[in-house]
């Protein structure tokens, strides 16, 4: 529960943004394999990987060795919920960076 609550609170901000910043189509007609294509992996990519999975383990170790298991839940939880106050500074901060690089965006899906 307390990892639902961690992505719904979280994680999807953190796709939204990690999204304003990745411009590679997805090809999903080509019938290659998944490390046939080389752009498919980049260091941007990998940036945004590392909060996607390192920042709620770092959220429950931290609550956990301090203050026990239940505690590292609770931190979870709580975080998504304060996520979830704060949708709308979120999503307006996140618009804000979809509307600048909008142009940018295009441009990577023409060369395609």
């Amino acid at each position: 529960m307390s990892g639902a609550l961690y992505n719904m609170g979280i994680g999807c901000y953190i796709n939204l943004y990690s999204g304003a910043y990745y411009h590679l189509p997805i090809k999903l007609n080509v019938k290659a394999g998944v490390f046939a294509n080389s752009k498919a992996f980049s260091l941007t990519q990998l940036l945004f990987t590392i909060p996607k999975l390192g920042l709620p383990v770092l959220i429950f170790f931290m609550a956990d060795f301090f203050m026990g298991e239940s505690a590292g839940f609770l931190a979870l939880s709580a975080s998504g919920i304060l996520g979830m106050v704060t949708k709308k500074y979120v999503l307006n901060h996140i618009a804000k960076i979809y509307s600048q690089r909008k142009y940018k965006t295009i441009e990577a899906f023409l060369k395609n």
